[in-house]
């Protein structure tokens, strides 16, 4: 089976998202706690959470972008459970329940980078946690673009 060329790239990109939550968590040493009880939003806390959020929505974005011939080939991902934590996460970020996010980044994120393993040996492709990341180059290739790497 062989998925859409972008997929490559999304995965790649989802590998690096998952791989910066995990060093974010542990360089800021947040915790449940500390996550979840964001009551200032003026704190430092407040702004590690923000941080860690913003990297989570890029993972599920780019999970939720995949396309059906890759998702099809991981059955055991719950996508539209994905879906609807991206469109929590965009559409009602002021509503969101942080201790819902923090368990699924504690609980639920390692079957996505299991699915960037298998996929990378699927399909012949080597992943880099430290790449830069290519969101540009990404949009580039959707949009049409010319002229870019």
């Amino acid at each position: 089976m062989t998925a859409r060329p972008v997929d490559n790239q999304r995965i790649q990109e989802l590998y690096i998202q998952l791989n910066a939550i995990r060093k974010r968590i542990e360089l800021l040493n947040l915790t449940a706690q500390d996550f979840s009880n964001d009551t200032d939003p003026d704190s430092l806390s407040a702004a590690y959470v923000d941080a860690v959020i913003v990297l989570f929505y890029r993972a599920i974005e780019e999970a939720n972008e995949l396309s059906y011939e890759t998702k099809r080939e991981y059955p055991n991902i719950p996508w539209d459970q994905i879906r609807g934590m991206r469109n929590a996460v965009a559409h009602a970020y002021f509503k969101l329940d942080l201790p819902t996010v923090w368990d699924t980044i504690e609980h639920d994120l390692s079957a996505l980078r299991e699915v960037c393993e298998q996929y990378a040996e699927n399909h012949g492709l080597k992943l880099d946690p430290h790449a830069a990341s290519s969101q540009l180059s990404l949009y580039d290739e959707v949009m049409g673009v010319e002229g870019t790497e």
